[in-house]
């Protein structure tokens, strides 16, 4: 991934977007039938059902892929019934280097 920033005088730090992701409730940016739940980084994909919704907390960032935990329905905003969760990997960014996830930017 590439991107640009202006110069300036006193830069004290850079953080990198995907450096922000991990504790972050996160979504699939991509199209539903483009989500791909897997047990192992670049293995095969596994179901996970997420019917009535879901919700991701990225674990840990290996290059493209993300170990995260599923949730669903989510327990963002509310605590559900009955949930299903597991911990799987996804692939968070494509081959062109644009991210596969999205955040809120605000809570609930």
């Amino acid at each position: 991934m590439s991107g640009w920033s202006r110069a300036r005088e006193r830069v004290s730090a850079l953080t990198l977007w995907e450096d922000l992701l991990p504790g972050l409730p996160l979504f699939f940016a991509v199209p539903p039938d483009s989500m791909g739940f897997h047990a192992v980084a670049d293995g095969p994909e596994v179901q996970f059902p997420i019917g009535d919704g879901y919700i991701m907390r990225s674990l840990t960032v290996d290059g493209d892929w993300m170990r995260v935990r599923v949730v669903s329905p989510s327990d963002y905003c509310a605590t559900p019934a009955a949930l299903r969760e597991d911990t799987l990997w996804i692939r968070w960014r494509g081959a062109s280097g644009n991210p596969r996830v999205w955040f809120h930017t605000r809570g609930c």
